[in-house]
């Protein structure tokens, strides 16, 4: 078992205010009580975990609050460079299909894990351009809309959208129900907030959408 897996088990087990005694993170780890005292250290020295000793009990405790009113840093995730590879290539091929369901988490976690390759002198081998998706995408304006209809879709809340075919001015108030990628490109299947009826529409021809208070959903 690696440090970091061990830190980790050290800090769950000493979660919600339990209690832990050297014997038994020796026992669990399989590793000699040096290591689990070496391993003890680091989390308060290094990770500054409040972790107390009591001598009457004989065992580890974490304090509510942290020492010196350090902030308690809890073991992040070590990866190798292949893992990061790999995710950054699932995340471009997510980027190149969504249509803008979470662009901005995308471009963080993206930004993340080439700064971290970065750190670490690692190089992205071109990823970027290694993997293209040839499929249509909606517009500008659809994917702006998206902004509000992505949202509402997560939480089955009602938009108003405005589109050829759904009100020349005043839109159509509606539930979004799924967002399908076919082969000629993402369609929006939804529910009118009116009569409750079903139907889909092409995301390329959505010019706008507007969130919808509880008082015109009631209307």
């Amino acid at each position: 078992m690696s440090q970091a897996a061990r830190l980790f088990h050290i800090c769950r087990r000493l979660g919600d205010g339990r209690t832990v005694t050297a014997q038994t993170l020796q026992d669990e780890l399989e590793v000699a009580r040096a290591t689990v005292y070496r391993d003890i250290a680091v989390l308060k020295d290094q990770l500054n975990a409040p972790i107390e000793w009591d001598p009457f009990a004989e065992t580890y405790r974490l304090a509510a609050q942290g020492r010196s009113g350090d902030p308690f840093v809890v073991p992040g995730l070590w990866m190798t460079a292949q893992q990061l590879y790999g995710m950054l290539t699932v995340i471009n091929i997510a980027s190149a299909l969504d249509p803008g369901v979470a662009e901005q988490y995308r471009r963080e976690y993206r930004g993340l894990l080439k700064r971290m390759l970065s750190e670490n002198r690692f190089s992205g081998f071109g990823l970027d351009r290694k993997i293209a998706v040839e499929l249509p995408l909606p517009g500008k304006a659809a994917r702006e809309a998206m902004r509000i209809i992505g949202p509402a879709l997560m939480l089955d809340a009602p938009v108003r959208l405005f589109a050829p075919g759904l009100g020349e001015h005043e839109g159509m108030l509606l539930v979004p129900l799924r967002l399908v990628l076919r082969h000629d490109g993402w369609w929006l299947e939804y529910r009118s907030q009116k009569d409750g009826v079903e139907g889909s529409i092409a995301l390329a021809s959505v010019v706008g959408a507007q969130e919808v208070g509880a008082q015109e959903v009631g209307e």
